[in-house]
């Protein structure tokens, strides 16, 4: 990716998150997370393994202890699969892999085999384009929510009132109720927020 790619993920994932960082933390975590989804695609395909509902891993603690050695992130897969592995597979899905994350998992008598990393290896653009609209929806929802919290204020709603912004969490988190909250009137926004201030999940 060019300089220009990683400008454009650099300023929207601060207009998401508030949180700059530069190009070499970027391409580490990515790197980073396409180890992890290489070693979650071995996980899918290895028939001599448990599985659960979801279909993932159950396995003993020799057998994780000896196939994430060196890889913290990888041994959280003991507990499921990871909340953001649809995000994952958008990202590297048909990507090829250069070695720099390869690995083949092993018995609890044998430890995890790793190649070198490459960290000069090109990605593809595919993967760039799923990270950059992830971090644009992740912006969109963030500012429905800010949206939604001034809009609260605005009609006399705030943290002090603790049930009250519940409802307002509640409205944000709908799309639907958020749009026609924000093209509401002041009153009708109150009435709104009560409303589902009263409604138990």
């Amino acid at each position: 990716m060019n300089k220009h790619g990683w400008k454009e993920i650099q300023s929207r994932f601060y207009a998401a998150t508030g949180f700059w960082h530069d190009r070499p933390q970027f391409g580490n975590r990515y790197r980073q997370l396409r180890g992890l989804w290489q070693f979650i695609q071995q996980l899918r395909t290895d028939s001599g393994l448990g599985r659960r509902p979801d279909g993932s891993v159950v396995a003993t603690e020799a057998w994780w202890t000896a196939n994430t050695m060196g890889h913290p992130e990888w041994k959280k897969l003991q507990s499921g699969w990871p909340i953001y592995l649809d995000e994952l597979d958008r990202m590297f899905m048909g990507v090829a892999v250069d070695g720099s994350s390869s690995y083949r998992t092993r018995d609890s008598s044998q430890s995890l085999r790793s190649t070198a990393t490459s960290p000069d290896k090109k990605t593809k653009s595919p993967a760039v384009r799923a990270m950059v609209s992830q971090m644009q929806l992740h912006n969109e929802i963030q500012t429905q929510r800010n949206a939604a919290m001034k809009a609260a204020r605005d009609c006399g709603v705030t943290e002090d009132n603790a049930q009250l912004w519940i409802g307002v969490l509640k409205i944000a988190q709908d799309k639907g109720a958020s749009y026609f909250f924000l093209r509401s009137l002041p009153h009708g926004r109150k009435a709104l927020i009560e409303h589902y201030a009263r409604v138990v999940d």
